[in-house]
């Protein structure tokens, strides 16, 4: 069964969601040293990438409502397909900045979609 737009954007803020409560309080010198933590984050980035390239294929008019949503498709596709040595300050830049700007543009997409 394919999975609808709403459903993929969905499941983008879920991955969001749980960056944040991995990463609540963590401060980038402690992430920099949370191997764990960084391979959640990069699991969690691959998903994100993953769900929102999955959408803009259904509907290609979606970048324009969404920032940053091919660089996004990108990050998580170069750290799918990075075998080692992801750099964990690019990996920090999605918990403090690309994330948090990625949600409300995410949630207002969803709403075109119900």
């Amino acid at each position: 069964m394919d999975r609808t737009i709403t459903e993929r954007l969905l499941d983008a803020i879920d991955a969001l969601d749980r960056i944040d409560h991995y990463t609540s309080g963590v401060t980038r010198a402690e992430f920099e040293t949370q191997r764990d933590v960084q391979l959640i984050v990069e699991r969690l980035a691959i998903t994100i990438g993953e769900a929102l390239d999955r959408a803009r294929n259904i509907d290609q008019t979606m970048e324009a409502k969404i920032p940053g949503m091919g660089h996004t498709i990108a990050v998580g596709r170069h750290i799918l397909h990075t075998t080692s040595g992801i750099d964990p300050a690019m990996i920090w830049e999605i918990v403090v900045d690309k994330g948090p700007r990625l949600r409300e543009p995410l949630r207002l997409a969803i709403e075109d979609y119900c």
